[in-house]
């Protein structure tokens, strides 16, 4: 009995649940408990053997109505109590082993999607900032390509205008130099003639003295300035052609003093004075 309750602890001693410790604890108790009583039927036994029965043979029906009265106090199966107990045990284990199986999976569950939550979160507000910096990123290159824009509009209408500008200058300078043309075109002319009269005087002149002497002869015409009366006309006024300014009074002649006509120009000529 001994070697069977040492063997009990041993088993009892590799479980690792406390709820299988009380019961085998319990277990071992109640056999303690029932094991004197069955010694004491024992010793009860083994005294028939005593003084009191002289004859062995005469008593045998004696020791075995004993022995049958003694029987339902045979010792304790500690077997068919730890098959009981293991049977229990595994069903408690099995019932215990499922409900932490589900409540890991539902623990599982849970920080799987706390997780997924807080990667959606950290996803949705990284993602928020990548689209604020693209649009912020986009609206500073439209602003450049504006204020790009913007100044190249500006110098292409700086360059219009200046364009502009320059036609107009070109069309007044065009203006000027055909002025310029006919001015000159008119002083050759009338250079051409002065030269032409001046030439026909001579030959006039000589061909005069080379015919007579005239006593009354009257010498050469003297043309003063019409405005200073001073000084010798010299200056042709244009476009009435009145030789009748000195080259002083030329500057601030406007008008012909002869004609009173609008002076344009004026051309300085030789004439010849003997």
């Amino acid at each position: 009995m001994f070697a069977n309750n040492g063997g009990v602890s041993a088993f009892v001693g590799g479980v690792p649940k406390d709820s299988r410790k009380r019961k085998m604890k319990e277990v071992v108790t109640e056999a303690t408990d029932q094991a004197p009583a069955a010694a004491s039927n024992q010793i009860n036994l083994f005294n028939l053997h005593g003084p009191h029965f002289t004859s062995l043979n005469g008593r045998h029906s004696q020791v075995q109505q004993v022995l049958n009265n003694a029987a339902p106090y045979k010792p304790f199966s500690f077997t068919s109590l730890l098959t009981a107990a293991d049977e229990d045990d595994q069903d408690s284990l099995s019932m215990e082993i499922k409900n932490q199986s589900e409540q890991v999976d539902q623990i599982v569950l849970f920080h799987n999607e706390n997780l997924r939550q807080t990667l959606a979160g950290v996803l949705g507000k990284h993602h928020r900032t990548l689209h604020r910096m693209a649009e912020e990123k986009v609206a500073k290159k439209l602003k450049a390509k504006e204020l790009e824009l913007h100044g190249k509009l500006s110098e292409n209408a700086e360059l219009e205008r200046m364009v502009e500008h320059y036609k107009g200058e070109a069309e007044r300078l065009l203006i000027r130099v055909r002025c310029l043309e006919r001015t000159t075109m008119s002083l050759q002319a009338g250079l051409q003639e002065a030269n032409a009269a001046r030439r026909y005087a001579e030959t006039e002149q000589e061909d005069a003295e080379s015919s007579f002497e005239d006593p009354d002869r009257v010498g050469p015409v003297r043309l003063d300035c019409k405005a200073c009366e001073r000084q010798l006309a010299t200056v042709m006024m244009w476009p009435c052609r009145h030789i009748c300014v000195c080259t002083r009074c030329d500057y601030v002649t406007k008008v012909c003093p002869v004609c009173r006509s609008l002076k344009t120009t004026s051309v300085e000529v030789c004439l010849p004075l003997d």
